[in-house]
């Protein structure tokens, strides 16, 4: 979650709130010297932050330069007391807006073109497992990230090393930045194999799970119906990707593993 992606500074306040959870607005409240009520306030709608508490509201999210900017741009633009000033400060933010997309897709750009020439984000499982980390919260320390997947810190420092030499991430004054979320690759690319072997055997010990789904079974259909439940599979894959879009407070990550093909080297009749 990026505050980039708000344009009402409540609203991403809301969210940030929902993420942490448990004692969140108590430690801001502690950090800025305020009541907690005032945060609650905020959060609800009937205060606004001032610039003053606006800026240490910011260092403690972990804000810095343009993010640090572009939120003193949204407090700005919640302060304002009439029409011609707000929409000043919309200008203000659209321009914010404009320019931080523009850089994005300059870097992911660059970094798209390097991935597809480049297999080391595919030749291990975690180094996009790291990726998916960082995208719930680039603050993650090395350590948080090695027991969360359950591998060393020595590989989550390699993985480091590979996403900001592909320019998937970037050092920042306060940690990470993650420039890219996501990426695909084409079927003919020759590291599609190694991904899709990497997370189905990574997936193996979760099979009989209660907390997921798994699902092997052998099916015999008619060819027409066999298009129909590949329609179906497509329409879910694409239902799928609009609700991860949309998901704006991240909490775990998940992997998906989805094969659907006839299991016959040669069809009745054939040759």
């Amino acid at each position: 979650m990026e505050i980039f992606d708000f344009t009402n500074l409540r609203e991403y306040l809301v969210e940030i709130s929902k993420k942490n959870k448990r004692g969140w607005k108590a430690r801001l409240a502690e950090r800025i010297n305020i009541q907690k009520s005032v945060v609650t306030k905020v959060l609800t709608g009937s205060q606004e932050f001032s610039l003053e508490q606006g800026v240490l509201v910011a260092e403690f999210l972990g804000l810095g330069g343009a993010h640090k900017e572009y939120f003193m741009e949204l407090l700005s633009l919640a302060r304002s007391g009439n029409t011609t000033l707000k929409k000043f400060y919309r200008q203000r933010i659209d321009r914010l807006r404009n320019e931080r997309f523009r850089t994005l897709e300059r870097l992911r750009k660059h970094s798209g073109t390097k991935i597809q020439a480049d297999g080391r984000y595919y030749n291990l499982w975690h180094t996009s497992a790291v990726h998916m980390m960082l995208t719930l919260d680039a603050k993650l320390g090395s350590t948080d990230i090695a027991e969360r997947l359950g591998i060393s810190v020595e590989e989550v420092k390699n993985d480091l090393d590979v996403l900001e030499d592909l320019a998937i991430v970037r050092k920042i004054s306060n940690g990470l930045e993650v420039l890219q979320r996501h990426f695909y690759l084409p079927k003919a690319h020759p590291s599609i194999t190694n991904h899709h072997l990497n997370w189905r055997s990574q997936q193996l010990p979760n099979v009989g799970s209660t907390k997921g789904v798994s699902l092997t079974s052998l099916i015999t259909i008619s060819r027409q119906d066999e298009e129909k439940i590949k329609k179906t599979m497509l329409q879910f894959i694409e239902e799928m990707q609009k609700v991860t879009e949309n998901s704006k407070a991240e909490e775990d990550c998940y992997c998906l593993t989805l094969d659907w093909h006839s299991i016959s080297k040669r069809l009745p009749g054939a040759g």
